[in-house]
């Protein structure tokens, strides 16, 4: 009787096992499954600078943008709403 228990025990401690591996192989197949996570991981592993860069430029060219447009679009209203004389 002993010998049974302990047998069924060891077989559920294995099933256990079996099941807790499957979870961790589903994780990292959904993981790059998922094309926004092997992107992210990617840029993640490239070089930081690179994109600090980047990201700076695209900054600063949105800010001249919109410097640019607030100073027309009050150059225009001023043309506009000025008084004939």
């Amino acid at each position: 009787m002993e010998e049974e228990d302990d047998e069924e025990e060891e077989e559920e401690e294995e099933e256990e096992k079996e099941e807790k591996e499957e979870e961790k192989k589903a994780d990292t197949d959904s993981h790059f499954s998922n094309p926004q996570m092997v992107i992210i991981f990617t840029i993640n592993s490239s070089s930081s600078s690179v994109f600090f860069i980047i990201k700076f430029i695209i900054t600063v060219v949105v800010v001249v943008v919109l410097v640019l447009d607030f100073v027309i679009i009050i150059f225009l209203t001023i043309i506009i709403f000025m008084p004939i004389t």
